[in-house]
């Protein structure tokens, strides 16, 4: 097995403000006329898995089609362009465009057909949880009964104030809108990044998770005396499976954990917040255990496959030849068999 890289080289039209940037494949086989990198998803530390970008040039035009990215860099040249000021977060404008607008389509679509897509590893992975799901259920009516049997008044309000609005998108979405507004503010990029990205994720998880809800039918905790956790209808016969806020906070929660992965701490908080906000589904008797689990595994793996569907991972390297100044771009393309 080898690992092949890929070598782009990116020709610039320069005006005093921004560069359009024109991505042309540096090999004698093919070669990719008229495509621009997104502004909207090009990340900080510019870096990118290659055969995601043939993948995406085929089947995912929206990522290039139209679009551009600008860079700042305050002069007629590109002389004052640094790797370092090439990974600057103020180098890279994020904004609500077309093109982030009509990812919501393209990444729903891609998360809807990624089954067709999964390898070896994934559909194991899908397989034995998928197999580990009636033995769990087994235990839904006996964590119901005991931890609806602890409640307390002060938990009530702890959970009702503090946990259960980070799955309703209260406390999250507000997080999100002042990530948005620092990262404005102050020109902080990435930060702005995370916020459209996590809205995008809130909105499209809270889409996908109505076909389980509706087409399974499952009955709250609440909805039968005594509790039911067998008691499956079909369609629009109930709506707790999966648990809607727990896949909400998890999908949220995975994209800052994912781009600070770099900062240790913040998935920590990341996921900390998102098994809190899962349990008070459980406390608040709204959900079993496993709407949370099915929720807290759907709302990551699709905060994933968001995440990394918009952000590449690119080497840039600038060059001069004496006679032309540009950038290498570096992508691996991965492990393929000879």
């Amino acid at each position: 097995m080898r690992i092949l890289n890929i070598y782009f080289l990116l020709f610039f039209t320069i005006s005093p403000f921004s560069a359009k940037l024109q991505v042309i494949q540096n090999d004698s086989i093919n070669k990719i006329d008229n495509v621009f990198i997104s502004d909207t998803i090009l990340p900080q530390n510019v870096k990118i898995d290659t055969a995601q970008i043939f993948d995406s040039i085929s089947k995912n035009s929206h990522f290039y089609k139209d679009s551009i990215v600008n860079i700042e860099t305050g002069k007629d040249s590109l002389n004052s362009l640094t790797a370092d000021s090439l990974n600057n977060d103020s180098t890279y404008f994020v904004k609500i465009n077309k093109q982030y607008l009509k990812s919501y389509y393209f990444d729903t679509r891609d998360i809807i057909i990624s089954p067709t897509r999964w390898n070896n590893k994934q559909w194991l992975t899908f397989s034995g949880l998928a197999l580990s799901f009636p033995f769990l259920l087994r235990y839904d009516d006996d964590i119901q009964k005991y931890v609806q049997k602890r409640r307390t008044s002060s938990m009530d309000r702890f959970s009702a104030n503090y946990l259960e609005p980070w799955g309703s998108g209260y406390y999250s979405m507000s997080t999100m809108a002042l990530f948005y507004l620092y990262g404005s503010a102050f020109k902080k990029n990435r930060i702005k990044k995370v916020a459209m990205l996590g809205v995008k994720t809130y909105i499209v998880t809270g889409f996908m998770v109505l076909f389980p809800k509706n087409l399974l039918g499952r009955h709250r905790p609440y909805q039968d005396n005594p509790a039911n956790p067998y008691s499956w209808n079909g369609f629009l016969g109930g709506r707790s499976f999966v648990s809607g806020h727990t896949t909400s906070i998890w999908g949220v929660s995975t994209i800052v954990a994912s781009e600070y992965k770099d900062k240790p701490l913040v998935p920590v908080i990341c996921y900390t917040i998102a098994s809190l906000s899962s349990f008070s589904r459980i406390y608040d008797n709204k959900h079993w255990l496993t709407d949370v689990l099915g929720g807290a595994f759907f709302g990551y793996a699709m905060g994933k496959l968001i995440y990394n569907a918009n952000n590449w991972k690119l080497k840039v390297i600038p060059y001069s030849n004496g006679n032309n100044v540009g950038l290498d771009i570096t992508y691996p393309l991965g492990l393929s068999k000879n």
